[in-house]
């Protein structure tokens, strides 16, 4: 009986922790100026407020903390420091301030040490009654009781956290896929306006080139045409 109730002790902890889990809040407030890229993304950061400015770094993967210089509401980009020194501008929507997973993982970690304390002065309480079976037997149906519940919502929260679990990745993977599509966009935007303006000098040089000829040969053609007979016999 003793095993049991131990039994049905970790089950409510476990439960109570896994309910922990999912109702944890993410609206922590961050430290001023400090903000982390958002979900799972690799967001480029550029020399200037535009897409059409230079990429100095393809890939800043989210969960990478930034300092935030300024914003530029117009424009849509923040202009920020990246952790070796990099000053650049990335698209503030990309941009978050609320704690990251591994934050949320120091909470999870201090709720566990808190439910296993709580499991540690039960099974005292137990140590304490299986002197008194009476009361053991009160407290067992109880506990049944709670059990077959808490049972029931483990199995429940398993699903929705599985089921959650597949939505998040398949979602991230999206996301992901998604942001390297505008990376190459980008890329070929900036490569197609240096190109356009490549071929706009060339037909300039070529019109200029074409007039300069022109103005020769209109001063060369005159002082080459042949002399008229009648000077010839003079």
């Amino acid at each position: 009986m003793k095993i049991y109730f131990k039994k049905i002790i970790k089950i409510k902890i476990f439960s109570s922790f896994f309910i922990s889990f999912l109702l944890i809040p993410i609206n922590a407030i961050a430290e001023k100026n400090i903000a982390y890229i958002d979900d799972v993304k690799y967001v480029p950061l550029r020399s200037g407020y535009s897409v059409k400015n230079r990429i100095l770094d393809p890939a800043i993967k989210s969960g990478t903390e930034v300092e935030v210089l300024r914003h530029d509401k117009k424009s849509g980009f923040s202009k920020v420091v990246i952790t070796d020194g990099t000053v650049g501008w990335l698209e503030t929507q990309h941009l978050t301030y609320q704690p990251i997973s591994k934050d949320l993982l120091i909470k999870l970690e201090k709720d566990y040490l808190i439910q296993k304390n709580e499991f540690n002065n039960l099974n005292t309480q137990f140590e304490n009654l299986k002197n008194n079976k009476n009361k053991a037997d009160l407290l067992l149906a109880s506990l049944e009781e709670k059990n077959k519940t808490l049972v029931e919502e483990i199995s429940e929260i398993k699903k929705i956290y599985s089921n959650a679990l597949n939505l998040e990745k398949n979602h991230r993977q999206l996301i992901e896929k998604n942001e390297m599509l505008k990376i190459k966009i980008a890329e070929l935007q900036s490569d197609n306006a240096r190109l356009a303006d490549n071929s706009d000098k060339e037909w300039f040089l070529r019109g200029a080139l074409a007039v300069l000829i022109g103005v020769v040969l209109a001063i060369t053609l005159p002082k080459i045409r042949p002399k008229s007979r009648a000077k010839e016999w003079l």
